[in-house]
C-alpha cells in the first residue's frame, strides 16, 4: 500500500478576496487536482488491481480499491494495533519491531 500526500499553498492576497464559499471551493479544487496527479502517477508505478478467474465464464474479475484517510487516522490505527499487541503480552521491543516498517515510510500502510 502507498500513502499519497500533497502539500501546496495559496497566496494570501487571493485568500483575502474570496468569500467563504469560494475559498472552500478553491481549496477543495486545489487539493483534488494535486491528489489526482499523484494518484495517476502511483497507479502507473504500482499494481493496485486484484485479478481472479471467474469460474466457468472464461474471464477474469478485476478489482481495485482506493483507501483515503488522514495521517491522524493512520496514527490512531497504529496505536490501536500496538494496544492489541500489548494486550497479547508482546514486549515493547517486539511491538516496535512489528510496527516500525509501517511508520518509517508510511509505504507499508
Amino acid at each position: 500500500m502507498q500513502v499519497i500526500e500533497v502539500e501546496t499553498s495559496i497566496d494570501q492576497g487571493v485568500l483575502s478576496t474570496l468569500s467563504e464559499h469560494d475559498l472552500e471551493a478553491l481549496i477543495n479544487k486545489t487539493i483534488r487536482d494535486k491528489l489526482s496527479e499523484k494518484i495517476n502517477t502511483a497507479l502507473d508505478e504500482m499494481a493496485y488491481v486484484d485479478m481472479e478467474p471467474d469460474a466457468g465464464e472464461g474471464r477474469f474479475k478485476l478489482k481495485a480499491s482506493l483507501v483515503l484517510c488522514s495521517t491522524t487516522d493512520m496514527e490512531t490505527s497504529v496505536s490501536m494495533m500496538a494496544k492489541i499487541m500489548h494486550d497479547k503480552h508482546l514486549t515493547e521491543d517486539d511491538i516496535g519491531e512489528i510496527l516500525e516498517p509501517l511508520m518509517d515510510s508510511k509505504g507499508g500502510f
